[in-house]
């Protein structure tokens, strides 16, 4: 499918903790993006620590996910500090998720996952008018559009 982008920004993957956690705590309550985890276990940062996870849990109802550490934590944590996915970068150990708002046409529009390969071609903002680059989109999975190609570059 074609489409003109309007807009592209940067989500941070992860979401805050909805209650304080102790020292020696093994498990994280985390509200706004738990999907963003795996969910049999991996890696996550909580203020500048790279921390193991075995589980999560995710409360659809409620949108809230209980994380469960591989160890305790080494230092308390309080309510509303971020928890992300590990990127496995040190340097830049939070993931984001580049979006592209595309106008498929009169009153449809949707929002497409930018690959990393293409987002040098993508930089974030607010197109304006007749700046909008032309994309090719496809749906690799049900209801998760992504830019496969633009158009002229």
């Amino acid at each position: 499918m074609i489409a003109t982008v309007q807009d592209v920004r940067d989500d941070r993957l992860g979401g805050e903790l909805t209650a304080n956690a102790a020292i020696s705590a093994t498990s994280l309550q985390v509200v706004n993006n738990a999907l963003d985890f795996e969910e049999f276990g991996g890696s996550l940062v909580l203020n500048g620590s790279v921390l193991s996870y075995l589980a999560v849990d995710f409360n659809e109802d409620a949108d809230i996910g209980t994380i469960t550490l591989a160890a305790g934590l080494a230092s308390a944590a309080s309510t509303g500090d971020w928890v992300a996915p590990y990127s496995g970068n040190a340097a830049q150990p939070e993931s984001t998720v580049r979006y592209a708002m595309c106008d498929m046409g009169p009153g449809d529009a949707l929002q497409a996952i930018v690959p990393h390969s293409l987002r040098p071609l993508l930089p974030l903002g607010i197109r304006d008018p007749g700046t909008e680059e032309v994309v090719d989109i496809w749906e690799p999975e049900d209801g998760q559009w992504e830019v496969r190609t633009i158009r002229g570059r």
